[in-house]
């Protein structure tokens, strides 16, 4: 393969990836368990590999009901990821409990999630359009892939 090959082929591969950049498709609570599960099985640090988001290396913390609609779950963040944070196993285990946990709305109302509950990345009691996209293992950690999508 020729050096214009490899450049017609990069530019190729270009387009593609910002074609699904350009149009994310946000994942829903079942499938963000589902992704994060087949991660920490690719992983070679299984469950105990360090997660983090894509911007700013920030890493999830807790769960709380979305400011911009009660009915759908918020992952807050928390500083910058630098090998301590949180592992990959436990916040599966939030996820998880996220299934039973009742989540209060912010002008009343409990609100309990399912596999089928929108997910947005925000601080508490905040909007915003964070999505997560998905989830990768990479050499030394997992990483929660995020975009903006505009509902």
């Amino acid at each position: 393969m020729d050096s214009h090959e490899v450049i017609t082929r990069f530019q190729e591969f270009g387009a593609d990836l910002a074609n699904l950049i350009d149009d994310p498709v946000p994942l829903k609570l079942g499938e963000i368990k589902w992704q994060l599960k087949s991660a920490i099985s690719c992983h070679k640090e299984g469950a105990e590999a360090y997660i983090h988001f894509s911007f700013g290396r920030a890493y999830p913390t807790t769960f709380d009901s979305y400011r911009g609609n009660y009915s759908n779950l918020c992952i807050q963040y928390s500083g910058e990821y630098s090998g301590s944070g949180k592992t990959a196993g436990d916040f599966l285990k939030e996820i998880e409990k996220a299934y039973s946990e009742k989540f209060e709305g912010w002008k009343g109302g409990t609100y309990t999630m399912d596999s089928d509950s929108e997910v947005y990345v925000a601080c508490r009691g905040c909007n915003s359009d964070t999505r997560i996209i998905g989830i990768r293992a990479n050499d030394f950690d997992i990483e929660i892939l995020t975009a903006q999508v505009e509902d």
